[in-house]
């Protein structure tokens, strides 16, 4: 059977939707983004207490714009979104050193 130019462009078509599905396919459990549960308002004073809480990419930025009310409401939250939530061990964190984060 001889193959025509427009099957070969078909051929890599397909080949390139694949490529884009699988991208934008929902992430397996290796490949989830990590997202941190941080506690705000941020720098409050000792002994204050937490309003809130929120979720955040590696960077900085939100992952959703909600205030969660509890800790377990933005891990519930992070998981149904097919993230990985990380919980701080320290009331001071860094998000570049894994020793203040845990796996919720």
């Amino acid at each position: 059977m001889e193959m025509r130019l427009s099957d070969a462009a078909d051929s890599e078509s397909s080949r390139f939707d694949l490529m884009l599905l699988q991208q934008h396919s929902p992430q397996t459990e290796d490949s989830m983004a990590n997202v941190y549960v941080e506690p705000e308002p941020r720098g409050r004073p000792e002994g204050s207490p937490i309003t809130h809480y929120v979720l955040e990419y590696a960077h900085g930025a939100r992952v959703t714009n909600v205030n969660y009310s509890t800790q377990a409401a933005a891990v519930t939250a992070a998981k149904q979104a097919g993230h990985r939530p990380l919980i701080a061990r320290v009331r001071n964190t860094d998000k570049g050193n894994p020793d203040h984060w845990r796996a919720a």
